[in-house]
């Protein structure tokens, strides 16, 4: 699959404050791209250049092969951009807006396009005739992103797209984001990590202004966690509380709850561990407890679990 977005050695200051600090990376055609970092981490500054808003100090960037530096124009008719600030036009009818930002882009058949996105982001039997000045937050959104989505740009960039939004309309915009995966590229800055665990197949995470991780959630997994949860289900009333506590012991375990829960069949122990001990592990738990264990897995990591291992060396 060919690439999309190519950064290489990208860095921004601002004075003596270094925003960005020799940023590269590389994203494929088609994919879904999480971006996340803590306050001030250097994502806002990123997200400008790669839009073409703002000049790098240094390093390059290309979007679709296309240098944004030497070709700027060239370069934005590839892209569709939506700011967190999200500024719209008051003044304007949501309809009057949306073919207005249609014909400012080229749009071929801009009523037929204007009408489609507005059904997309569930704007059209609602707010199609309302003025922007008067809509709420969930409904600026919506507009926003149905600005971004207008046309047929390569590379869509979200700058937290779902802040403001009911749980309704954030499933909503889910589906209409994970329709695009294929035919277009989405950068999705956010901080609402569980939906962007939901929809995103490849994640960048920055902090201090150079990236500290890329990849998928599973080959970040790899890569930053050091310990994993891992649990044992065993026999309710079937194991002494010596017993279990002798098995962690011996397996210098360390418990995530100092008391196990309980369903009305099992007993689950849970603990931390190095990846590379799980055969060892599963060995020891079937030795120690033999018929009595029901069961025996590892916790799969969250992506908030993942950013925090990722962005820990910053913080400490």
């Amino acid at each position: 699959m060919a690439d999309i977005v190519k950064v290489e050695k990208l860095s921004k200051k601002y004075g003596k404050f270094i925003a960005l600090n020799n940023v590269s990376f590389i994203l494929s055609r088609g994919k879904i791209v999480g971006l996340i970092g803590p306050n001030g981490a250097g994502k806002t500054s990123l997200l400008k250049i790669l839009s073409g808003l703002m000049p790098a100090n240094s390093g390059q960037a290309s979007i679709g092969g296309v240098d944004l530096a030497e070709r700027p124009n060239l370069a934005k008719d590839k892209i569709s951009f939506m700011a967190e600030s999200n500024p719209l036009a008051d003044h304007m009818r949501v309809g009057e807006y949306l073919r207005f930002r249609a014909a400012l882009k080229g749009i071929k058949d801009v009523r037929l396009n204007v009408e489609k996105v507005m059904r997309k982001c569930d704007i059209y039997y609602d707010a199609r005739y309302k003025m922007i000045k008067n809509l709420s937050k969930g409904y600026r959104q919506r507009v926003g992103i149905a600005d971004a989505l207008l046309g047929d740009s390569e590379l869509i960039i979200l700058d937290e797209p779902t802040i403001g939004l009911d749980p309704k309309q954030i499933i909503l915009i889910r589906q209409t984001l994970l329709g695009l995966r294929g035919s277009r590229t989405l950068l999705i800055s956010s901080h609402i990590l569980s939906e962007l665990e939901t929809i995103c197949d490849y994640f960048i995470i920055i902090n201090s202004g150079e990236i500290v991780a890329t990849g998928s959630l599973e080959e970040i997994c790899k890569s930053k966690i050091r310990s994993n949860i891992m649990h044992i289900d065993l026999a309710l009333n079937c194991v002494s509380d010596e017993t279990i506590s002798d098995f962690l012991s011996k397996n210098r375990l360390t418990p995530v709850d100092t008391e196990p829960g309980k369903t009305r069949e099992n007993l689950r122990v849970e603990f931390k561990i190095d990846s590379c001990r799980m055969g060892e592990i599963v060995k020891s738990a079937a030795d120690y407890f033999g018929e009595y264990l029901l069961g025996i897995g590892r916790e799969s990591s969250s992506l908030e679990e993942v950013f925090l291992s990722a962005t820990r060396r910053y913080r400490d």
